[in-house]
């Protein structure tokens, strides 16, 4: 299905700010309330006893994977005018990048299935059983993110060719994608301690939210105005 561009970048504004508000909830809300780290026991009884809390999770995690395909789509629409390759070859990515992470999200759904269950071991090992699921979905995802961040190159490269677009933008997604690159590599090798790791997403976190963010809000204020030649 062809897009307009102003249904392209309507559809690709409005599902990255979702997904920002999804993600902001599954992972800033959900993973931190419920998971512990050191405690297994502890990490059991709260997703036992907060599993509609978990589910919410789960649910939100769906709603990132589903408009993710959407602004892969979307963008590729909205881009193609400016340069084809590129602009199919970075939704490409992306749409790989979903892909990883749908493979992420049945461990949380491993999750969800330790915690109906009636208890089979101890709190103690459903604990850890829970918590290694929970870390074998963000090693995969972390992979995933490597992925992502050639995706944005690919977004902030396509933004400095389209006239249209502010090139701010297109810096500062290039500052992204090789923000992603650098702090996901380094987490897939083991390069680095986990303070010094977290330091570096604290530092880039700036970039990569006003590259991603600022970049939606203009495809709703000002992109979907604009329009290149068929």
């Amino acid at each position: 299905m062809k897009l307009s561009n102003k249904q392209a970048a309507y559809t690709a504004g409005i599902s990255l700010l979702v997904m920002a508000i999804a993600a902001g909830y599954a992972v800033g809300y959900v993973n931190s309330s419920l998971f512990m780290d050191n405690d297994p026991a502890g990490t059991y009884e709260n997703i036992r006893n907060g599993l509609p809390l978990f589910r919410s999770g789960l649910v939100a995690w769906t709603i990132i994977f589903l408009t993710d395909l959407l602004v892969a789509w979307a963008l590729y629409q909205y881009f193609k005018p400016v340069n084809s390759r590129l602009s199919a070859g970075t939704a490409w990515v992306r749409f790989i990048y979903t892909g990883i992470l749908a493979a992420g999200l049945f461990h949380l759904f491993t999750i969800d299935g330790l915690a109906a269950k009636p208890q089979a071991a101890g709190i103690e090992e459903m604990g850890r059983q829970m918590l290694e699921a929970r870390n074998q979905f963000e090693q995969l995802w972390s992979f995933g993110l490597i992925l992502f961040g050639i995706h944005l190159l690919g977004l902030g490269r396509l933004c400095l060719q389209a006239k249209k677009v502010p090139g701010i933008f297109g810096w500062l997604l290039l500052i992204a994608g090789v923000s992603y690159l650098f702090i996901h590599m380094a987490k897939q090798l083991g390069a680095g301690s986990d303070s010094f790791i977290t330091t570096l997403e604290m530092v880039l976190g700036l970039p990569m939210a006003l590259g991603e963010l600022g970049f939606a809000l203009w495809l709703l204020l000002r992109g979907a105005r604009t329009r290149y030649p068929d």
